[in-house]
């Protein structure tokens, strides 16, 4: 046998293949976990015309237009918000709560989750609205 002609064993794995679907696999994963993530939590803003940002840590409860509510990305039922919040209260620092109703949410639902908030010892509450 010459070294380097075709009767040769192959002796080491070519891994390039294997690192370039690896690549592709992890760039389509990436970009429609965005796209879900981006669509799964649909709600109508009522609009207002003057808003202030926000500051310190902050978290976001969103009441749906069916009264469901989603506390960071999680759908929490309304007797476990209290504990859902004050597990997410930091040791130290200010946190924020920013809730995001549907413009169809009845008021009701929206006190439910104010007075939540206030029993979780969080003061600051904003609400999310869309800028006209």
């Amino acid at each position: 046998m010459r070294a380097g002609s075709d009767d040769d064993a192959i002796v080491d794995i070519n891994v390039t293949p294997l690192v370039d679907v690896t690549l592709v696999l992890l760039i389509i994963f990436l970009a429609t976990s965005y796209m879900i993530a981006q669509q799964s939590l649909k709600v109508q803003l009522p609009k207002a015309t003057q808003t202030v940002a926000t500051e310190a840590r902050t978290i976001a409860v969103v009441v749906k237009d069916t009264g469901e509510i989603v506390l960071d990305g999680q759908t929490v039922e309304p007797s476990a918000l209290v504990a859902a919040l004050e597990a997410k209260k930091p040791a130290k620092g200010n946190l924020q709560v920013v809730v995001g109703a549907d413009r169809n949410v009845i008021h009701g639902r929206v006190v439910e989750v104010m007075d939540a908030v206030r029993q979780a010892g969080i003061t600051d509450l904003a609400f999310a609205v869309e800028r006209p």
